[in-house]
């Protein structure tokens, strides 16, 4: 652990591991923001974009220098897109399509 209680990710470590190893952490941090069952949803979806994002650095040869960093920008972008939309169209969206559409712009 690091000097702010982060678990470091070990060299070889799978992004399931690196995942679990975080995932509690990252609801606490994401609770505050849109609430526990809209954040456990969120953090849902960061492991899959950081899923996706792993294995196409892989595939490019390159690699996430702080995979946990990143975890919780997604997670962070991702109740910031949420609450704007909710801000915007006046109810929750249903967060499915709500993914969809931000994939598509």
């Amino acid at each position: 652990m690091d000097k702010f209680g982060v678990k470091r990710v070990k060299q070889g470590e799978s992004i399931e591991t690196v995942y679990l190893a975080h995932r509690s952490s990252l609801i606490d941090y994401a609770t505050p923001i849109v609430g526990r069952t809209r954040a456990e949803d969120i953090v849902q979806d960061a492991f899959i974009q950081f899923s996706k994002a792993y294995k196409s650095a892989g595939k490019n040869g390159s690699e996430i220098e702080q995979p946990v960093g990143y975890l919780y920008r997604i997670v962070r972008n991702l109740c910031i897109d949420w609450k704007r939309h909710i801000k915007v169209a006046g109810n929750p969206p249903d967060f499915e399509t709500a993914l969809e559409q931000q994939h598509q712009c």
